[in-house]
């Protein structure tokens, strides 16, 4: 019973970390902006999806019929597509996706998932989700 105590104690902090606002980050600029920088800058600050997981990704994923091809596509703007090829492949969708701190979630009318990730580098995405593990290669 102690042990459920402190799990009920333990899931309460949490919960309570989760609700908390987010603090204010304030960033000190080293040398003058260009216009680009500041527009680049207020681009990511408006992301809902970490820089790191941006891009196209691409994993082998093996199945009855063969190897197949997944691809994912992270937009910063909040949306997602999905594709695959090879006699594995399984049908494409889009939608959108929040990734941040850790955590994604993504939602399309024919797809719903959402778990945690990595990214141990610039090249690599591991991401845990409906599906299990997912090891996803930056695509060059």
């Amino acid at each position: 019973m102690e042990g459920g105590l402190r799990g009920a104690g333990e899931a309460a902090l949490l919960l309570r970390k989760l609700n908390r606002p987010p603090e204010a980050v304030t960033v000190k600029l080293k040398s003058e902006p260009t216009a680009a920088t500041v527009s680049q800058a207020a681009a990511q600050a408006n992301s809902q999806v970490d820089a790191a997981v941006q891009g196209t990704w691409m994993q082998m994923v093996p199945s009855p019929k063969g190897m197949s091809t997944w691809y994912w596509e992270i937009r910063a703007n909040g949306t997602y597509a999905f594709w695959s090829t090879g006699p594995g492949a399984v049908a494409p969708h889009s939608g959108t996706l929040l990734a941040g701190e850790g955590k994604w979630a993504m939602n399309s009318p024919s797809w719903v998932d959402g778990g945690t990730y990595q990214v141990p580098n610039t090249n690599t995405l591991v991401a845990n989700g409906r599906l299990g593990t997912g090891y996803w290669h930056r695509r060059p």
